[in-house]
């Protein structure tokens, strides 16, 4: 239901989504067999896409995680 909603209000306001062009998930549960998913999301207007064609999404390097495994 709350993703019905989500995707609504984007087509409501024609919003477009710019790929992050460095990585194609954005997370992992760390598993042997892990499930990969690309959770982050950036989204533009047609005018902001059209005024900055060369605009484009990037991640940084992963440093590690601050949690410790017992």
């Amino acid at each position: 239901m709350w993703a019905d909603v989500f995707q609504d209000w984007i087509n409501n306001f024609g919003l477009i989504e710019l790929k992050n062009s460095s990585r194609s998930y954005t997370w992992s549960n760390n598993q042997e067999q892990p499930i990969m998913a690309a959770i982050d999301k950036f989204f533009c207007t047609a005018e902001f896409d059209q005024k900055f064609p060369l605009a484009f999404v990037s991640a940084k390097p992963r440093v590690g995680s601050c949690s410790t495994r017992v």
